[in-house]
């Protein structure tokens, strides 16, 4: 029978580093000829609503074999240091069947299925594991990408993409959003010159990109065609356009400490050449405040803050 329901530098680069020495000590699937997550929302803001009539986060499970598959004592999590995060109880999913989790906080094991735990719209692991509490039986090969309103996220035949036409429950069906371009370096805090590659899957795509806080699109922003080199207080955002389609941007900032802290101040409506817009200035003054409000003598920054 289907189960079926509807609805600074150490805390930010040292952190980054022991997620990476802590996830390659174990060992990851994507086979999709097993069971797998085959769909999923982080941001789920009027596509389904749970028991509550609430808009939850959503995880749709698929089981491509040809054997009904029980889950009862299998786990779902966000956090390769805790795989047993969420047990699932006592349900099968049938032979070639979905299952529906909301993704809530709310802890449930009845009508509904609601893990413990929330999904972040920024990107994270998204792990299912076996009764054994350490064998990895599906996770994506990397933390999954940012992710959009009512936009959900999985596969079809094969490939990874964004779906602006969600189908929980459902096969998954074609209507995908062009993947928004990847960025070589992660958002951060930095104290040496960096180079910055933008890339992306879309075959053929035109990668555009904006560093005065505009937002880049089809007639504007600059045609990426090498590494970007970043020596001061950077915010970037990147498209992938594809004819005349355009995907969301990707948004990252790149901050100097130092030298924000130590910038001279210039008289209003003043601009030196090449200064930035007066957005991307808004952007900066943010950046300045977060600075001075999170930034240690130690260097060290509430990751939480990063919002770019």
């Amino acid at each position: 029978m289907k189960f079926f329901t509807h609805s600074g530098l150490l805390s930010f680069r040292y952190g980054l580093l022991f997620i990476s020495l802590l996830i390659s000590s174990k060992t990851f699937s994507q086979d999709l000829n097993k069971i797998h997550i085959s769909e999923f929302m982080a941001s789920n803001t009027s596509i389904l609503t749970d028991e509550d009539g609430e808009y939850s986060d959503w995880i749709e499970m698929y089981n491509p074999t040809s054997s009904e598959i029980n889950l009862g004592g299998w786990y779902l999590s966000d956090n390769p240091d805790n795989l047993i995060k969420w047990i699932f109880p006592q349900i099968s999913i049938e032979a070639h069947g979905y299952l529906l989790i909301f993704c809530s906080g709310k802890d449930r094991r009845s009508a509904e299925l609601h893990t413990n735990f929330k999904l972040s719209s920024s990107g994270e692991w998204m792990i299912l594991t076996k009764p054994d509490g350490t064998t990895i039986g599906f996770t994506f090969e990397n933390q999954y990408p940012e992710q959009y309103p009512d936009i959900s996220y999985g596969f079809i035949e094969g490939k990874l993409v964004y779906f602006d036409n969600p189908t929980p429950g459902w096969p998954n069906v074609p209507g995908e959003m062009l993947s928004p371009p990847t960025f070589s370096i992660n958002r951060g805090f930095f104290n040496a010159p960096i180079s910055l590659e933008i890339s992306s899957h879309v075959a053929g795509g035109q990668i555009k990109y904006t560093i005065d806080g505009s937002d880049p699109g089809l007639e504007n922003g600059i045609d990426y065609t090498q590494a970007i080199t970043i020596d001061s207080t950077t915010v970037i955002r990147a498209v992938v356009s594809n004819t005349d389609t355009i995907s969301k941007a990707t948004t990252h900032s790149y901050l100097f400490p130092e030298k924000v802290k130590n910038q001279a101040r210039l008289p209003d409506g003043f601009r030196t050449p090449g200064e930035p817009s007066p957005k991307s200035m808004a952007l900066h003054l943010q950046i300045m405040r977060w600075i001075q409000k999170y930034v240690t003598p130690r260097n060290t920054v509430s990751s939480s803050c990063l919002h770019y």
